[in-house]
Formats: C-alpha cells, structure tokens, sequence
C-alpha cells in the first residue's frame, strides 16, 4: 500500500497539469489486458479496416494509461488492449457499426453524406447537446442550394439506417453547421468516432472476445454473422427515433 501512494499521487497531479480526464480513473492501472480478434469484411483492405477500428478504438480508452495494439495475423484483426479497453457497449458499437451518414430530403434528395463531412466535434451549450459538422466546399454548395429551396422541410440524418437527427431547415445551411442532439453527451461522442474514422466496407465477424466479457469467447459462421450475439454486451447506443425534430443552427 505504502508503494501504491506516490503512484496515485503520481496520477492526480498529472491529472490536475494535463486536464486529462481519464487519468483519476485509477481502477485500470491493474487491469487484466485483453484481446480482441475480427475477421474483416470480405474483399476488404484489411490493414485499412484495422486503422480505422484502431483509431475509433483509441478514442474510447478508459484511462490514459491504457492503450491499444493492433496487427494482422492470418487474416485476421487482432488488438491488444492494455490497461483496459472501452464500455462493453460502446465497444460492440465501434466494431459493429460501419459509419454510413446520409442526410436527405423527403423527397430523397441527398444533401450530403460522411464522404462530404471534414470535420465533426461533440460540444455541449446551454444544457443542449450539438454535433458540429465541416463539410468539404462541393457539399456546402450543394448544402446551401437544398437548404435554400426546401425551408420549413425535414431534414433526415441516418446512420446505418438508424434515423439519428431530424432537422427542421430555418434557413440555408453553410459550410459548417450543428444539428441538436436528444442523446447524452457521450453518445454523439460515438456518432463523432464513426465519422472521425471513416466507414466500414462491411460487416465485422467477431472471432474471440479474451479478458474482455464473460464469457471470453465467441465464433462467428463463415457469413461473417456473430454465432452468438448474446455472449457479448454490444447493445446499439443509437436507436431509432420515430417522434420529435432536432434542430441545426449555423
């Protein structure tokens, strides 16, 4: 106990000089490592799906002593997480869900898309809950001339099918624009990640699950389908939302 204290004390005055937020989490420092293994989508680029599920994984490290390795090995995906790795939840959502975002008309009109989106930051103003969106100058004029014809009009944000925003337009939208949120701050978090990363070209097949759930261990069918989905805790944190708009403001 004696050699724990300046360990601890260690941590909360890095924590206090950084502003990390992770680092006063302390219940990881002596946390059991854990592996994950995928099988990437079929006809994939798997060194490149590998970056990307590293990246989103990263984003989620429960404390800032914790980290995440990742290598291929007969063609499969496998990462290491040291120290800890994200929400049971939030991790099943990272590796489950590709990142496909369209934002149409009712018309079906296509305003833009993740491949148009630069830059995404979570904020939080007033009590409310914002997705700040950058979008690449071909978008934002396309953007800008649907906005401007279809005032009053919805506007729905899906991702992966799931209807995630929708937006009344109030006036043209520009190059950068936020649309308001209905979820917690940590969710649109998630939904940042997925755009951060780049989608997915397909479906993850889940292999093995050690030290990270109970239990530690899961197979997938050649489909890339999980064998038995409820051995993992990989509960969707963006679910469909069938009444009331959210807003976007410039």
């Amino acid at each position: 106990m004696q050699i724990l204290k300046p360990v601890i004390l260690c941590c909360m005055v890095l924590s206090l000089a950084l502003g990390l937020g992770g680092c006063d989490d302390l219940s990881y420092l002596g946390h059991e490592d854990g592996v994950l293994v995928l099988q990437p989508p079929a006809g994939s680029d798997p060194q490149k799906v590998l970056l990307t599920l590293k990246g989103r994984f990263e984003d989620f490290r429960p404390s800032v002593f914790s980290s995440v390795q990742a290598k291929i090995e007969d063609g499969r995906m496998h990462f290491l997480f040291r120290r800890g790795a994200p929400e049971p939840s939030i991790l099943g959502t990272l590796m489950m869900q590709r990142g496909l975002l369209t934002a149409k008309l009712d018309t079906g009109e296509l305003l833009y898309s993740n491949d148009d989106i630069v830059d995404a930051n979570t904020v939080l103003e007033n009590g409310v809950v914002y997705l700040k969106l950058v979008v690449t100058d071909e978008a934002a004029q396309r953007i800008a001339d649907g906005t401007k014809r279809n005032i009053g009009k919805v506007v729905h944000v899906m991702l992966d099918g799931f209807n995630i925003f929708n937006t009344t337009i109030s006036e043209p939208f520009s190059k950068n624009f936020q649309l308001s949120a209905s979820y917690p701050f940590r969710d649109v978090q998630v939904i940042q990640a997925l755009l951060d990363h780049g989608s997915l070209p397909g479906p993850i097949g889940l292999i093995s699950t050690a030290g990270l759930f109970e239990p530690a261990k899961t197979e997938t069918k050649t489909d890339n389908t999980i064998e038995n989905p409820g051995e993992i805790s990989a509960d969707k944190v963006i679910e469909e939302k069938t009444e009331g708009d959210t807003g976007a403001r410039q």
